[in-house]
């Protein structure tokens, strides 16, 4: 979880990754030189909480801070929540339990919703790509393979950062978050693990 002056939405965030559910799990908190207090409530979280590892560093941008993330994670799976985010109770274990049962996937991701300041739902996302229309099961709540994941990512891209869960071992080979980019940088890294691997994906 990169942080950068997100103080207003750190609890809820960081609440939401502590009630996972059935899943063991580390928070590394990447802080970027934050000014707003955030770096030193994410402090008292780490004392509070053994799973919340915080790393604080100047204000490289939010590419750095995943990318340092990527290389400090212990575990086979990265998860990836930015700071102004949060996730269901439910959401790791789904997702670890069919990337574990599907070794050739390298990275899954869901569905999400936009929502206003007041955590008060707005649209959920992949209706917004029609070009993800034939892709999907509305009425099916299970991780499957996205079929021709390549061919549809180089033309829209419909994964959100904070859905998605990675094998380190593929991101790592896929060379992580390009820094030399200015944007998209999170479009570029799925392109590349979609060389590589299989990418599955659920409602």
């Amino acid at each position: 979880m990169p942080n950068y002056n997100c103080l207003e939405y750190l609890p809820k965030a960081v609440d939401s990754v502590l009630q996972q559910q059935d899943v063991r799990f580390e928070l590394i908190e990447i802080d970027n030189g934050s000014t707003d207090g955030s770096l030193e409530w994410l402090q008292q979280a780490e004392k509070k909480y053994n799973q919340v590892r915080v790393i604080s560093q100047a204000n490289m941008g939010v590419i750095a801070a995943r990318n340092r993330a990527i290389k400090k994670a212990n575990g086979k799976f990265i998860a990836f929540l930015d700071a102004y985010d949060y996730w269901y109770p439910n959401k790791l274990r789904k997702q670890l339990d069919y990337m574990i049962a599907n070794p050739n996937c390298g990275l899954t991701f869901t569905n999400y919703q936009h929502v206003d300041t007041q955590y008060q739902e707005i649209i959920d996302c992949f209706p917004y790509w029609p070009e993800f229309k034939t892709h999907r099961d509305v009425n099916n709540p299970d991780y499957k393979q996205l079929e021709n994941a390549l061919d549809l990512l180089l033309i829209a891209n419909v994964i959100g950062t904070s859905c998605v869960m990675v094998n380190k071992e593929i991101i790592e080979r896929a060379g992580g978050f390009d820094p030399s980019l200015r944007g998209a940088s999170d479009w570029d890294c799925w392109l590349r693990i979609a060389l590589i691997s299989d990418i599955g994906f659920c409602e």
